[in-house]
């Protein structure tokens, strides 16, 4: 045991704090009951369906999303030939 004032003081101090958390486990433990705990777990398990489907979802939604701005890069490329034909059409008519 510590002879100095600070030492015992430190030893007080950590001895109240391990009662402290000794004594919040055991509320806790009180506060869930087996019942609880279950119903958690069921509620956990029902929202693990919907949150894959809605990842899939918004993993399917990501890649239609890049399949358009392709296509629509591709159309803008097009149209820009196109455009440039015209041009090139319109000055040799002239």
């Amino acid at each position: 045991m510590p002879s100095t004032l600070a030492g015992r003081q430190t030893d007080a101090a950590s001895e109240s704090s391990s009662r402290s958390c000794v004594g919040r486990l055991r509320d806790l433990q009180s506060e869930y009951t087996e019942d609880t705990v279950q119903r958690v777990a069921a509620e956990s398990s029902n929202l693990k369906r919907p949150i894959r489907e809605l990842t899939d979802d918004n993993r399917a939604l990501t890649d239609k999303l890049q399949a358009a701005r392709t296509n629509n890069r591709f159309l803008d490329k097009h149209i820009a030939d196109m455009e440039a034909q015209l041009l090139d059409l319109d000055r040799c008519g002239q």
